[in-house]
């Protein structure tokens, strides 16, 4: 299943030429609108993400505006209904957390889809959002923002200083500064993935840490 989002109105002409591309592309499927959206239910293939990229790039002058999202693949009515939800529901996580990628996948937004289905009472739970949330407000964003890039880098260093353009340095004295400030081991696998669930818990749930905020 494949969301389309974004495009602007009337979506019928889209559709034809929706419907057109996939002909030309062989892909089998069916295309209709829901609501403002373009939904397409395609046979899966390895070559989907790039053709919906390439598809995507020749809509026109509207592009900037428009995003995809793809559902893990399936069989059956039911699957169906639950692939459409998995991909309107990736494209409000790519919104929420900042997701620059025009094409989203549910396969990588796994971890996020199931923490944004635990709902809001999972951040009020979560034992580790206070100290989070000291660490934003004693030091602002960019301490907040480099824990959040290195524990997306899966605790590297080397790809944390890489993704955020400083040099490893400067990295690591921001991380004692974090462990500082907020009493987290840094070095514990176990602590930082539960950070790592606390982070995206208050990307999707606290409006102070929402990218518009």
């Amino acid at each position: 299943m494949v969301v389309v989002n974004g495009a602007r109105p009337p979506l019928n002409p889209l559709l034809a030429r929706t419907e057109r591309w996939l002909h030309a592309a062989a892909l089998h499927g069916l295309a209709g609108v829901s609501a403002d959206q373009v939904v397409l239910l395609v046979e899966d293939s390895r070559g989907l993400m790039d053709a919906v990229q390439q598809w995507i790039d020749q809509i026109g002058p509207e592009r900037d505006e428009v995003r995809a999202a793809i559902s893990s693949a399936g069989r059956g009515v039911a699957w169906a209904a639950h692939g459409l939800v998995d991909a309107q529901d990736a494209l409000i996580l790519g919104a929420r957390l900042a997701d620059a990628s025009v094409v989203l996948t549910c396969d990588d937004l796994s971890f996020p889809l199931t923490l944004y289905r635990a709902g809001p009472a999972a951040l009020d739970s979560n034992p580790h959002v206070p100290a989070l949330r000291r660490l934003r407000a004693e030091t602002g964003a960019d301490l907040f923002h480099t824990l959040h890039v290195y524990l997306e880098q899966g605790g590297s260093g080397v790809a944390a200083a890489d993704s955020l353009h400083i040099h490893r340095s400067t990295l690591n004295y921001r991380l004692g500064r974090i462990a500082e400030v907020a009493g987290m081991d840094l070095s514990d696998p176990r602590q930082r993935l539960a950070l790592h669930t606390a982070i995206v818990l208050m990307l999707l749930f606290d409006p102070a840490t929402l990218p518009d905020a």
